[in-house]
Order: C-alpha cells, then sequence, then structure tokens
C-alpha cells in the first residue's frame, strides 16, 4: 500500500489572541495558497486515495480538506484520530493503519514532532532517526503490513516548494 505523510500547512502562530488553546490554530491565507498548489504538485505525481485520515486539531482538518478537494476526494470521506495528535504514540497510528486502512492509498495529515517520529518508527522501528519535514512537506511509503522486517521503505520526501513546482 501506499502511504503518503503530509503535515499541516502554516497555521496562525501559537499564542495569537483568540486561538489560545494549539488545537484551534487555524490554517493561513497564506499556508491555504500553498497547500493548495501542493494538492496539485500531488496530483501531478498521479497520487490516488482511498482514505485520508486527519488530526482533529482545526490546522490539521483544514490541510486534510484542501488535499482532499485537491485530490478529488470527497471531504465529507475524511476520518480524524486520536493517533495523529502532535505527542501521540507512533505504533497505536501504524496499529489503527493496519486494521483500519490496509490495502487501501492512504494519506494522513498531522503534526511534528509526531510525523517525523512515526516515519523513523516505520522506517527504522524507533523513533530517534533525524527528519525535517517542513510545514505542508510530504512524504511517500510503501508499506508492507506483513509481519516480517521493517514495514516500509521511504520511496521519496519532499518540501513544499518543490511539491509547488511540480504543480507548474
Amino acid at each position: 500500500m501506499n502511504l503518503y505523510v503530509v503535515r499541516h500547512a502554516i497555521a496562525t502562530e501559537r499564542g495569537t489572541p483568540g486561538f489560545e488553546a494549539d488545537s484551534q490554530r487555524p490554517v493561513t491565507d497564506r499556508g491555504r495558497e500553498k497547500m493548495t498548489s501542493i494538492a496539485r504538485g500531488l496530483k501531478q505525481l498521479e497520487t490516488v486515495l482511498q482514505a485520508i485520515v486527519s488530526s482533529p486539531y482545526v490546522r490539521a482538518r483544514e490541510t486534510a480538506e484542501i488535499l482532499a478537494e485537491g485530490l478529488d476526494f470527497k471531504v465529507e470521506a475524511i476520518k480524524f484520530s486520536d493517533a495523529l495528535l502532535p505527542m501521540a504514540d507512533p505504533a497505536e497510528l501504524l496499529k489503527e493503519i493496519a486494521t483500519e486502512h490496509a490495502g487501501e492509498n492512504l494519506a494522513v495529515v498531522g503534526h511534528e514532532p509526531h510525523l517525523s517520529s512515526f516515519i523513523s518508527y516505520l522506517l527504522t522501528a524507533n523513533i530517534d532517526m533525524s527528519i525535517n519535514l517542513k510545514k505542508g512537506g510530504a512524504c511517500l511509503m510503501t508499506l508492507d503490513l506483513s509481519p516480517r522486517g521493517n514495514p516500509a521503505t521511504l520511496e521519496w520526501l519532499m518540501t513544499p516548494r518543490q511539491l509547488i513546482a511540480l504543480a507548474g
């Protein structure tokens, strides 16, 4: 299966009046514009999804919606999971993917440091690998959920700038 890991788009800064709760910070207009182009870049890579799972935080949800619209995926079909919260256990997300999304081309949308830890966990069985996944950045891994060895192969990791360049 193909697993796309996408970090949320640029969001309102922490502590902005009216958005004191971290979970409520929305994507900025600039973040929305960049994420729309990023989604077009992913479409140029012939990305086809059967599922999108997002953190329930506002900025991740909004990013998932932009991604869905850009990839002709039904926004109302996006699922939400606490396994994508910023400090969640990467093993819990893998377990959820294996039980609920096995065999699907899937995108997960979340936060740092969780996503880098998750990528590291899939590739090395620990969370210590240093990965720089920028806001709006994405990576593609092929995921093998059979019980042998490391479950993932990194196919690519791209910055927002690279993905926007693909959009043309």
